[in-house]
């Protein structure tokens, strides 16, 4: 009886890993999604100055509050990065 149970739940123990791996990716992605889409409004004028640092901020909130895992710190401090370097440009102009 233990091995027919053994054997279904192998495969499901193999495919938690990379699911797990896809969710924690899927959300730094989704930031980065929504920074790329900033920067594309910004570069075609269709956002002003203060209204695009306050989608910035809104960003920059949203990924404060990311619950990431420590093996994942390095992409979020990136991410960080990133923002930080778009608004150094919409600072400058």
């Amino acid at each position: 009886m233990l091995l027919p149970l053994i054997t279904l739940l192998y495969p499901l123990f193999k495919l938690l890993p990379p699911t797990y791996r896809w969710r924690m990716s899927s959300k730094i992605t989704r930031m980065y999604k929504a920074l790329q889409a900033l920067d594309d409004r910004i570069a075609a004028g269709a956002i002003e100055a203060t209204e695009s640092l306050e989608e910035l901020d809104r960003i920059e909130a949203a990924v404060m509050r990311l619950s990431i895992p420590a093996g994942y710190a390095d992409r979020v401090y990136h991410l960080r990065m990133h923002i930080d370097l778009l608004r150094r440009r919409l600072q400058a102009r």
